[in-house]
Parts: structure tokens; C-alpha cells; sequence
């Protein structure tokens, strides 16, 4: 298996903090309708936004990135869980079209809703999809969305097999909310296709809550507990050992689980929780010790 090198960020130029701070600022405000508590946040979604404006830790570069992802997975977990890597490589004029047979994504691995769906490789518009992904590789998403874990990576294309069930539809998803090395809720992303899909948010014990995100709220009957549910709690409270803070999302296909990806910025913070007593539930779960000194001494090291 390859290793991927994921640089430190700290050791890489960004634009000015302070024009960062004032676009966060005003950008939390125009989306949720309120000033963000920057130096010490309470609510989930200002947490979010000091960990994209405070902290530089490191290794969240290596977790942005999803090549060096697979590395730090297979480092916790082992490779068995990984979804099948095709092929990967730095130009679009590269991409092996002929040697995928299979249904599979094309993405790039240094930010998100970048992604491409192949049901039928032989039908594929190479060069409409050459021109995107060009596109993808221009594009900084660390710096439009001041999320400096994805500011370093170097961009890489990357093909993985498409995950689908023996009838054709795409696999369940999960999204485990892990907070000091606990699982505190789970996303259950019931997908109709793709591009259709609804969200039901749990507690780690399975019972359902009314929480809504950016997409639909499921309203179907509540589904049984998945026979594999403790097992997805408990890796991703392995995977996230250490952190205060991260979402660790699986895909459960014809039986079996595959580890999708990490996320340290989920919805970059932006999109207002409803009920808006889940943006304190959650926060009030995510350990921010002095946040203030942490802030200050973040800008001064700006300097």
C-alpha cells in the first residue's frame, strides 16, 4: 500500500489571519443571524469556527487530505475497511479511462463535493470530465472556506470503486459525531441515489432525535438498529482517540463496512442546527480549555 506525505501547515503561508477572522465573522453572522462568540465559543458551530481560525494543529492535514487519510486509518484500524483505491495522479491528462471496467468516483483528495459518479465507464464524456477535474485542481479549497487543514495538500486525483448494493442503489452512511473520545450522535444518511437522500440523527444507544442539518429529515419509519451499529461506534471512537473533535463517516455495502472519510469542518460550521438547542447539546460536549489564551496566543504567533 502506498504512503502518502501530508505537509505541516504551520509551515505554510496563508493570507492575512486578520482578513480571515473579519470574513468568519461576517459570514457566521449573515448564515446563522447572530455574532459568533470567536475567542470563547459555547455553541458547536462557533467551536468550529475557532478550531478553522485557532488551531493548527499538525495532523489535521494529513486527516484533510484523503490520500494521507488512508495512511492514518490503516495506522489505527488497518486496511481491511479502506474502499478499493483504483488509481491516483497529479494531472487529468493522465486518468487511465481504459482501465476501469467498473462503476466508479473520481475525486480529488484536497476537498469536498468534488466528485465524479461513473456508472458506465464506456459511455464517459472524457474530455467534459478532464476540464472539471482541472478545475477541482485550481481551486484552494482550504483558503475560499478558511479551513487551513485543507490549505497544504498537494491536489491528486483519485479513482476508488463505487460502492452499490446488489440492487443498484448506493450504500447507507454514517456519520459518527466523536467528542474527547466518545461517540455522542450518528447521521444515518438513507440514500434513494446519489443525489436523493434524507437524514436521521441518533443517540449512540439508537433512539432517534429531531435534529435537521442541510438535508431533508427522514420521516420514514424508524429503521431497525444495524447488527453492525456498536462496531461503527467503536472504531470511530478509535479513530478519533486523540482529538477533541471529529466526524468519522462509514459506508455499510452488502454487508460490510468501509471507512469513508474525516471530517474536522462539518458544513464549515455554517449551516444553522435545528433544533437550535442541539448547536449548545453539542458544544457543551466538545472540550475547548482556555479558549481565549489559545485565541490570543494564536494571533500573536500570526505575527
Amino acid at each position: 500500500m502506498p504512503r502518502f506525505a501530508a505537509p505541516d501547515p504551520r509551515s505554510l503561508p496563508r493570507r492575512t489571519r486578520l482578513r480571515d477572522l473579519a470574513y468568519i465573522w461576517l459570514r457566521y453572522w449573515i448564515r446563522h443571524g447572530r455574532p459568533p462568540r470567536l475567542f470563547v465559543p459555547r455553541r458547536f458551530s462557533e467551536k468550529l469556527q475557532w478550531r478553522k481560525l485557532f488551531d493548527l494543529d499538525p495532523r489535521h492535514t494529513a486527516l484533510c487530505d484523503k490520500l494521507a487519510l488512508r495512511d492514518f486509518l490503516a495506522d489505527r484500524v488497518g486496511t481491511d475497511m479502506s474502499v478499493p483505491l483504483l488509481w491516483h495522479g497529479a494531472s487529468p491528462e493522465e486518468i487511465p479511462f481504459d482501465d476501469f471496467v467498473v462503476p466508479y468516483v473520481l475525486k480529488c483528495n484536497h476537498g469536498n463535493a468534488m466528485n465524479v459518479f461513473i456508472d458506465e465507464p464506456r459511455a464517459v464524456d472524457r474530455a467534459a470530465v478532464r476540464a472539471k477535474v482541472a478545475r477541482w485542481l485550481a481551486r484552494n479549497h482550504g483558503r475560499s472556506h478558511v479551513e487551513p487543514g485543507h490549505i497544504g495538500i498537494v491536489p491528486r486525483i483519485m479513482v476508488e470503486a463505487m460502492l452499490r448494493e446488489a440492487d443498484g442503489r448506493p450504500p447507507r452512511e454514517y456519520k459518527v459525531f466523536v467528542f474527547a473520545g466518545k461517540a455522542a450522535l450518528i447521521a444515518v444518511r438513507i440514500n434513494v441515489d446519489h443525489l436523493v437522500h434524507s437524514n436521521l440523527h441518533v443517540l449512540p444507544d439508537w433512539t432517534p432525535t429531531p435534529l435537521r442539518l442541510d438535508t431533508p429529515l427522514y420521516e420514514g419509519p424508524m429503521p431497525e438498529r444495524p447488527a453492525a451499529f456498536d462496531r461503527i461506534v467503536s472504531i470511530a471512537e478509535t479513530v478519533a482517540a486523540g482529538f477533541d473533535h471529529l466526524r468519522v463517516d462509514f459506508l455499510e455495502c452488502q454487508g460490510r463496512l468501509h471507512l469513508g472519510e474525516v471530517s474536522l469542518y462539518p458544513q464549515s460550521g455554517m449551516v444553522p442546527l435545528s433544533p437550535d438547542s442541539f448547536d449548545f447539546r453539542l458544544g457543551e460536549l466538545w472540550p475547548l480549555p482556555g479558549s481565549r489564551c489559545r485565541a490570543i496566543a494564536a494571533i500573536v504567533g500570526w505575527r
